[in-house]
Order: C-alpha cells, then sequence, then structure tokens
C-alpha cells in the first residue's frame, strides 16, 4: 500500500479530521484509493460509524457510488453494520447498493 494510502486509511481509523483533510490535500488520490484490504477510505469510515469522517471525505471528493474490493459502497458498508438482527433484505432504492 503507497504510504499515503496507509496514512489515509490511519487517519479515517483514528477519526483524525485534520489528518484526513491534510493527506487528501496531499494526495488526493488516496481519498478512493482501494487498501490490501480491499477497503477504499469512505467504505471503513461507514462500516464503523464515522459519520463526520464520512461527510468530510465526500466533501473531499470521494466517490459515494464507487466500489471497493469487495463489490461493497459505503452505504451497504453503513446499512450492513446499522441494521436490525436477523433483517436480511436490501434496499435498493438509492441505487448505490
Amino acid at each position: 500500500m503507497p504510504e499515503s494510502q496507509d496514512a489515509m486509511m490511519s487517519a479515517v481509523r483514528r477519526g483524525d479530521l485534520a489528518g484526513v483533510r491534510r493527506l487528501a490535500a496531499e494526495a488526493p488520490d488516496s481519498l478512493d484509493a482501494v487498501g490490501p484490504d480491499g477497503r477504499m477510505p469512505l467504505v471503513l469510515a461507514a462500516s464503523v460509524g464515522a459519520d463526520e469522517v464520512v461527510a468530510l471525505l465526500l466533501e473531499l471528493g470521494a466517490d459515494a457510488a464507487r466500489r471497493d474490493g469487495e463489490g461493497r459502497t459505503a452505504f451497504s458498508a453503513e446499512w450492513r453494520r446499522s441494521r436490525p438482527p436477523g433483517r436480511r433484505d436490501v434496499p435498493y432504492a438509492c441505487g448505490v447498493w
């Protein structure tokens, strides 16, 4: 993983908004880069419920419809994280599942 991508993923995991903003300015490609685990910063942030990081990544230009290495979008990662137990139906209405 390029150093900028590793740093971006670390900043996302920590919820470091200033770090995300700085790293995006230094390496804009890091916003949508896929790491060795198949995740992208936006999908990672959504999957852990880091709403402020999600909002910042979108503000900075992260692609909400882009799929990561496992076919997940930020929406699908958030839905999987937050759905009620036992709920398996899939909401397709937003078009970015």
